[in-house]
């Protein structure tokens, strides 16, 4: 169930079709092009999604259409936070993107034209052109070949292709090679190496290593 803040208005912007022509993912599984007419469209639209009477998400967006047949929502320049769903309230994550599609029914949040993503329990800020939000299975992805930065709170940013993530078992992966700098505390070894390789140690008593 979805609480809405604005009124409907009804104009002739269809974002659906533009989102699908301007992202990197595959957005039509199952849909009809036939019938790809929003039923309501929103302007800067504010709205919270419950599920058995607990919040689950908040978001806002400068235009939001809501397709009822697919049960496809398409927003542009869209905000928003995700709840666990344990009843305390407590976020998940966090985001925005230039548009933004959500398949209801699956959960499904496909993010493009410029996404961010925040992991709260790990710490980790993520940039992309494009992701993907799969909430049931906590898999975060992006296109093969769309590159992705991530970003620790300790400093480390790392960059690559071939992105892949499972927030619940905590795993963030990358297909292809990778570049960007590893901060570590001091005196841990590199598992990955069979050399030690040249760091920069910080004033807190980390160190930044150079990926290639």
């Amino acid at each position: 169930m979805y609480i809405f803040e604005k009124k409907p208005f009804f104009i002739g912007i269809f974002l659906f079709s533009a989102f699908l022509s301007g992202c990197s993912f595959n957005y039509n599984d199952g849909l009809d092009y036939e019938r790809a007419v929003p039923d309501m469209v929103f302007m800067e639209a504010s709205a919270g999604r419950y599920e058995n009477a607990q919040l689950s998400m908040l978001f806002s967006a400068r235009l939001l259409e809501i397709y009822d047949t697919d049960r496809i929502w398409a927003g542009e320049g869209v905000f928003f936070t995700e709840y666990s769903g344990n009843g305390a309230e407590t976020i998940e994550a966090e985001g925005s993107a230039g548009v933004m599609l959500i398949n209801d029914e699956a959960e499904i949040y496909s993010l493009g034209m410029g996404a961010s993503f925040y992991v709260v329990s790990d710490s980790i800020y993520l940039r992309a052109p494009d992701l993907r939000w799969q909430k049931k299975q906590h898999h975060l992805s992006a296109p093969h070949a769309g590159l992705v930065e991530i970003e620790k709170d300790d400093g480390s940013i790392i960059r690559g292709t071939g992105f892949f993530a499972d927030t619940l078992s905590h795993s963030y992966s990358f297909e292809n090679e990778v570049s960007g700098i590893l901060s570590r505390e001091t005196g841990e070894s590199d598992e990955n190496s069979g050399q030690v390789p040249e760091n920069d140690t910080n004033q807190d008593g980390t160190e930044n290593e150079q990926i290639p």
